[in-house]
This record gives structure tokens, C-alpha cells and sequence, in this order.
């Protein structure tokens, strides 16, 4: 993340390198794969549309190493992506776009509409890895999700909102427009609130869980498990 003002740029790469090899060693290299999950500001697009996408001008070669790697490993792509950061961090960030319910106005790239910031910050990466030769990469999502306190746009409404819209989202197999009908896999972040006080970045850092610090669901939640479409106390 940039937040880290490059405190991990010289060791992530070389820690990569060591889990791979210790996998090697163990005899699991086959069948484990490493991988390292990134923030999604390790790429961007300079006109805000996916088909501009690469990787940041400052990281760029670290990247394109690190990449290159994760392909020789044969391993996956993991990224982090929160649609809730960019409207936490900028103002002006339309609401609507952070969200599935197809009322954004649309992001026109090239006669290619984004409803969604999700789908467009996903493209960009693809876009990303197709430019630069690993196309056929494949991609895990990390992280994603949307807490429920902490910010003026952390509450169980929009937490609610996202999660079953991203839910429903990638149940539907659709994929993004540059990955139609692809399989999206994604861990959502996260299962339980921190029963801890937390400011790093914000004070909604502690309030990512589904679920309140001693087990009970927060919202109506259907992940499509269940006939009832309700989450379970833990």
C-alpha cells in the first residue's frame, strides 16, 4: 500500500522467494501455491478506465518481477480491492459506483459500460497483467468487504448492501466485462469484528466483521448456504 511509504518494497519480493523455496523443500511445491496479497494501488489507470491499466510507473519493475514469478509458480495473483477506501478517501467518489445495484451512472471505456467500481478496479488489473504478457494469470481476491461503524459510510445499511450485492454479484457468473463468465474467487473480509480498538487506517478498521466479536450476525446475509438465506450465530 502506499500508505506504507515503501517500507516493504525491499522484502516482500525476497520473502516470496523464501516461501517458494521452503515449499520446494517439503516436496509441496506442486501442490501448494504461494502468492502475496497486494492492495489494488499497485496498478492503476491514468484516464480512470480499465483498458489504460499498469501497474504504478514507481513499482513498475518490481512488479513485473514479482509477476513473472507468481507465473513460473504457476501460482495466482492475490489483491486486495475496497470499494469502501475510495469513498472513504475521496469525497467526491460516487456513492452508487461503489455499490451492485446497477443505479451508477455508467463508466463508458470504449463502448464497454462499469456499473461498478469492483468490476472496473478488477479490469484494470487484468488489463494490467494482459499489457505486460501474463494475461492468463490467474487472479485471487484477497480481500473485500465494507464495515459497519467507524465512518459516516460505515454502517450495517451499506455493509448489508455491498456484501449481499457483491454476493450476488459473482454467484451470477458473469464474470467482468474483460473476464466474461469467469469464476471470480474472493474471500470477503472479514468473518468477525476485532474486540480490539484499532486506527490503523481508520477508525472503522475493527468493524469489518458479518459478525459482532462474540458471534451474533449483524445484518440478513445470504450466501446462498442455507435455505433460509440466514447467517448462523457463531
Amino acid at each position: 500500500m502506499q500508505t506504507y511509504n515503501g517500507s516493504f518494497l525491499r522484502t516482500t519480493f525476497p520473502a516470496l522467494q523464501n516461501v517458494q523455496s521452503a515449499l520446494i523443500k517439503a516436496g509441496l511445491g506442486n501442490s501448494v501455491k504461494v502468492t502475496v496479497p497486494l492492495n489494488a494501488d499497485v496498478y492503476e489507470s491514468s484516464s480512470g478506465l480499465p483498458s489504460e491499466g499498469d501497474f504504478r510507473a514507481d513499482i513498475h519493475d518490481l512488479m513485473l518481477a514479482i509477476v513473472k514469478f507468481l507465473n513460473d509458480a504457476t501460482a495466482p495473483f492475490t489483491v486486495n480491492i475496497y470499494p469502501f477506501i475510495s469513498l472513504y478517501s475521496d469525497a467526491d467518489f460516487p456513492v452508487d459506483y461503489a455499490f451492485f445495484d446497477g443505479n451508477a451512472n455508467p463508466v463508458n471505456d470504449g463502448g464497454t459500460s462499469y456499473y461498478n467500481m469492483f468490476d472496473a478496479n478488477y479490469d484494470t488489473l487484468v488489463h494490467a497483467l494482459q499489457k505486460n504478457g501474463f494475461g492468463n494469470l490467474p487472479i485471487i481476491v484477497g480481500e473485500i468487504g465494507w464495515p459497519t461503524d467507524g465512518d459516516r459510510n460505515a454502517n450495517i445499511e451499506y455493509a448489508q448492501r455491498f456484501n449481499q450485492g457483491f454476493m450476488s454479484h459473482i454467484s451470477s457468473g458473469k464474470g467482468t466485462p474483460l473476464k466474461p463468465n469467469a469464476d471470480i474467487n474472493a474471500y470477503l473480509f472479514s468473518l468477525i469484528d476485532e474486540d480490539a480498538k484499532s486506527v490503523d487506517p481508520g477508525n472503522f478498521e475493527r468493524h469489518w466483521g458479518v459478525f459482532t466479536f462474540d458471534g451474533m450476525p449483524k445484518y440478513a446475509f445470504n450466501l446462498g448456504t442455507t435455505n433460509t438465506g440466514a447467517l448462523i450465530p457463531a
